[in-house]
This record gives C-alpha cells, structure tokens and sequence, in this order.
C-alpha cells in the first residue's frame, strides 16, 4: 500500500509538472506559421532574429501599423495594460487596497484626462494619416486580444483586458514626465526645510566651495547637538513629500521609471569611416520586460528600426539608412507648487481676484474592496494635490506642469520625428511637444 501511495503521488507530480508547463506555453503568443489578420489589405511577414526582435515587411504603412500592435501585444500585453492603469489611475481594479493612494495621485495629476481634452481639441487638426496608423495600430493590438491567448499574468489576475484608446497611448508621455519631475521632490522638500528647521541646521547641509554652492551633502543630522536641541523645540520634518517618495519608489520597484541616460555623436571628421557616429545609452531601470520593445518596419514607402514604448505606435529613437536619433532625459524644471489660497466660497485667489474652482468627481474601483470617489479640483494654475497624501495638511498646493499645457501634443512629435529626413524637419517635429523634458541627439548621411 505504501509502494502503490508512493506511486501515485510520483505520478500526480509529473502531471502537475507537465500540466503547468503546458498551460504556460499555451499562453505564448505564435512565432512560426500563417495567421490571418483581420484589415490587411496585403501580405505581412514577421521575421525573429535570435534576439527575438521583430522585423516587420509590408506592402504599407497601415498594414505595416496593423502587423505592429499584433505583435506588440503577443510579447508586452500586460505591460502594455499596466501602463495604460497609470494613465488612467486605474492600478486598484486589479491589485486591490495596496495601489489606492497612488490612483488617487495619478487622478488628481490628470494624466488621461488632460489627454481627453488635448484631443478633443485637436483631434480636427491632427494630421489624418498619423491618425490611420494610431488606429490600424490598435486594430492590431486588439485583434490579437479577441483571437489569441492572453497572456499568463491575465489568468492569475483573473481579468480581460478591455480595448485601447489613443488618448491612454498619448497619456503615457504623462508617466514619462511625472518619472522626470524631480521638482516635485525637491521644491516642496526646500520649502518645508526652510519653514521647519533654523537657519543653523540648514547650513549643515550645503557645501560651499570655490564657485559651486549648490551640491548637496549628507550630513550626520541627527546625532548633532543642535539637532537634538531643536528637535526639543519642535521642529519636525513634513511627511508628506517622504509619502511622495513613496509613491515614486513604487513605480521604479514595480512598473519601472524612464530615469538616466547619456548620449555621444561623432562628427564624420573624427571618424574613420567618414561618417556621422551616434551612441546612445537610455539607461532607465531594469526591469522584466523592459521598458523598451525594439522592432524594425519596413515597407516600401517607409522602413525605421526603432525602439518603442510599449502601446504607442511611433518610436521614441530610432534609425535606418540615412538618418538616427536618440533620446535623453533633459533635467529642466517643468513644474511649480503653488501654495494657493481657497475661500469658504469654493473660490481660489487668483491675480488678486476670486475665480472658482473647477470640480469633478471620480469613483475609483478597488478590487474586493468598496469604491471610493475623489474630488478633483482645478485652480488656473493647474490640479490640487489635497486630500492625498501628497498634499501638505492645511495648506492648498496646484500643480502648474508643462504636461498640462493646451498645445502639449507628443503624439504628432513622435510621429513626424520618426519621419525626419533633414535637420530642418527635426526642428519641426520637436516644437509640438512640451513635456517630457527631452535632449535630442541626431545624424544623417549628410
């Protein structure tokens, strides 16, 4: 009887062995064959080198697009949905409690909802053809949806991702600034050292020598005397902008922050080849996937080899045959606090005037748990970080973000940057969009 358990046992565990392993790779998406795609107008191939990179070939640029967001989707759908979730402040539908403080921050910056608006705006004057290929882009992704596997990480959340819009690809350069915004740390951090600590202390922490007075130390605060001394007295440091750093921490722990990178170019004189040489190391953090899905599109009106953000259909730096560029994060200044002041009206001091507040409310779903709603306010600065916390108690901070500029439209710099042919069309390109803070390294065979 103990021989036959045994057995039994052996052979329950090769089962649950093979049984998974099957079941994992039935949730991977098809490498070789025939697939028909629904809206090709024309043969497609896609061929893998042994890096896994795609290189797609297409009679178009629209099937071209198509053949894009189908395979994106095979290799990064749940990346592509977690994005989307920040945009949207989305995160708590499928991660529950834990994620419900940083969709109350993502709601009250309005990355998606500025998007709404930026093509509701726009939308008329967008370029028809970049239009098409957003959505022959999405007609891929979602066609892979209806008609293949999902992948594993949908079967142990147990969702169906819904289908997706051009604004949550646009609202991804939001996350991209907001992984940028520096200033959101640092300013409120100065401001609330100035106002809690003496002058004494404050000292303690900058180094003044020769021309540079701006470097910072990390001084041993707190076994100081004087520290002590103040601390008696009660000076405290603010929570509320450690709680941000909270908040960053977590986007660069699980979902990863585009943050860091260096670029060189060679001018065709010092180069032995005679020509340009461009290098470029976008080292934002690791993470599995990564954040970058390299790809090369070729058809016979338009070929680029180009590293994309997962769920937006033009990439961010690219190259083919006569031109390249690259992509470096730009340490500008693109965000103010504003402390404003809010009367019992539910109006804000503005230029000496009381203007109204502009109010929405928005319901948060939370997985096995109630929903909540939360009030978004906006000032003529820009949206209040109150009753986060993010937001400084008692006090009343607007953010004033080049993000939420009217013309800040990053979807048409994209696309007529990855369609460059001079200098002059690089310029062109570049002046549509005004966040994230970006240095742009170019070369053409010229």
């Amino acid at each position: 009887m103990k021989k036959f358990v045994l057995s039994s046992l052996f052979i329950l565990s090769l089962a649950v062995v093979f049984g998974g392993y099957f079941f994992v790779h039935s949730r991977l998406p098809q490498y070789e064959g025939k697939l028909n795609l629904k809206g090709l107008t024309g043969v497609v191939t896609v061929t893998r080198d042994e890096w896994g990179v795609p290189h797609i070939e297409a009679e178009n640029e629209k099937d071209l697009q198509r053949a894009l967001g189908f395979v994106m989707a095979g290799d990064r759908l749940f990346q592509m949905d977690l994005l989307r979730r920040i945009v949207n402040g989305q995160l708590s539908e499928i991660f529950g409690k834990s994620t419900v403080e940083f969709d109350i921050l993502l709601r009250k910056l309005r990355l998606r909802k500025h998007m709404d608006e930026v093509w509701k705006k726009k939308r008329h004057t967008f370029e028809p053809k970049m239009v098409e290929l957003m959505e022959a882009f999405l007609e891929g992704v979602h066609s892979y949806m209806e008609t293949q596997p999902l992948p594993l990480e949908f079967t142990l959340l147990n969702y169906r991702p819904r289908p997706f819009s051009p604004q949550e690809a646009m609202g991804i350069s939001g996350y991209l600034a907001l992984s940028f915004a520096e200033a959101l740390i640092t300013d409120p951090l100065y401001t609330d050292l100035k106002d809690e600590l003496p002058k004494e202390i404050l000292d303690l922490m900058w180094v003044r020598e020769k021309n540079d007075i701006n470097a910072i130390i990390q001084p041993a605060l707190k076994s100081s005397e004087l520290y002590k001394e103040n601390k008696k007295k009660g000076y405290t440091y603010q929570s509320w902008y450690r709680n941000f750093i909270k908040a960053h921490n977590f986007f660069r722990d699980y979902l990863s922050l585009f943050h860091g990178s260096n670029s060189w170019v060679l001018a065709p004189s010092k180069t032995l080849s005679g020509a340009p040489i461009l290098a470029n190391d976008p080292h934002v953090a690791f993470s599995s996937p990564g954040i970058w899905y390299e790809a090369h599109l070729k058809s016979p009106q338009y070929e680029i080899y180009g590293h994309f953000i997962p769920l937006v259909p033009f990439p961010a730096m690219g190259h083919n045959r006569e031109r390249g560029w690259a992509v470096t994060m730009s340490e500008m200044d693109d965000l103010d606090l504003y402390e404003e002041v809010i009367n019992e009206n539910g109006q804000v001091l503005y230029k000496n005037t009381w203007v109204d507040l502009k109010k929405e409310r928005e319901e948060i779903t939370i997985r096995a748990a109630k929903n909540i709603e939360v009030d978004i306010i906006q000032t003529p600065h820009g949206p209040l970080i109150d009753d986060s916390k993010y937001g400084v108690k008692g006090k009343h901070l607007a953010i004033k973000w080049s993000y939420h500029h009217p013309d800040n439209d990053i979807a048409t710099a994209f696309y007529k940057l990855s369609r460059t042919k001079k200098l002059s069309d690089l310029n062109e390109a570049l002046k549509y969009g005004a966040t994230p803070g970006l240095n742009i390294s170019w070369v053409d065979t010229k």
